[in-house]
This record gives structure tokens, sequence and C-alpha cells, in this order.
């Protein structure tokens, strides 16, 4: 047994078995390495193969395919996670974690540079931590760390501690 991360990346096997013990669905599962070279089968609405992890730099709206006209009410917000699954010139198909949210996004509404993919997924996690200090605690430690200094996200981690150095001065 083993835990995997939103984002992580992965290496499939080529190796693909189905569960139907659980009533009427069929579940699929991939055999996978990760990247310390552990071995294991996670279910296939937790992967997808053959994309590339990226995170949203701005609020992106969703479109049903790739052109202006198909427009949704859905959107990807800044710093959520999306696995692209193809690009066509300026737009890139994808899906959400959990596979809640797919279609068509403009490309430049997202990095897929592993720095960023990275501070995004912990800024997500600090970001919605109820208790201030923890929450700034949790900011800090990403502002703080050398290998995340090229990330896209820091002015906006940064401007979300303003208030909290506001008020307790």
């Amino acid at each position: 047994l083993n835990a995997m991360s939103l984002g992580e990346k992965v290496t499939w096997l080529g190796e693909t078995v189905s569960d139907s013990t659980s009533g009427n669905t069929t579940t699929d599962y991939y055999k996978v390495k990760l990247s310390d070279g552990q071995e294991g089968w996670v279910s296939e609405w937790v992967v997808e193969i053959d994309a590339q992890p990226a995170v949203m730099t701005a609020e992106t709206q969703v479109f049903k395919r790739p052109d202006l006209i198909t427009g949704t009410k859905t959107k990807l917000d800044k710093m959520e996670f999306a696995a692209i699954i193809k690009t066509e010139g300026e737009w890139a198909q994808f899906v959400g974690s959990q596979k809640k949210k797919k279609g068509w996004i403009k490309a430049a509404g997202f990095s897929t540079d592993d720095v960023d993919i990275a501070v995004g997924l912990l800024a997500t996690k600090a970001l919605a931590e109820k208790d201030s200090s923890k929450m700034a605690e949790k900011i800090n430690e990403i502002l703080d760390n050398n290998a995340f200094q090229s990330s896209v996200f820091l002015n906006d981690l940064e401007k979300a501690l303003l208030p909290r150095m506001e008020l307790s001065e």
C-alpha cells in the first residue's frame, strides 16, 4: 500500500486489469511505477494515461470544443490542477481532478512547469487552512523554500499574507 499526491507523475507499465466485484460497475486498474521505483495498482479515476500535469495560472473558462463559441459556465480556478490530454494550437483538452471537469481551455491559462505545479498544489492546501496562523506558516514555508523561487504564484502568496500582517501590527 502506498499513496500518490495530486499532480504526481507516474509511469504506466502497460498493464490494466478490470474489477467487476462491486455490483454493476467495472473499475479498471493500471499498474504504475512511482518516481522512487515502487510499483503498484491505481484506480483509473485517479490517473490519466498519457497526460501532462498542469496548474491554472489564472481563472480559465472551459469550452466544449476548441473554439470560442462553445464556452460553458464552468471555470477552472487559479492554482486548480488539471491533466492536459492533448493540445491543438492555442487550445488544450483537459480533465480535472477526480475527472469532475473536462473540456477545452486556452493554452495561455496554465503552466506545466514542475515548480508551478508543486507551488499551486501546496498553496491551495495552505490557503484552505481555517486557522490564519497555520495558513501564514504554510505560506511562509512555500515562500522561504529556495526550490520554489521561480514560481509564477509567489506574488499571489505574498499578497495573501498582507491582510494578516496588517491586522497583527
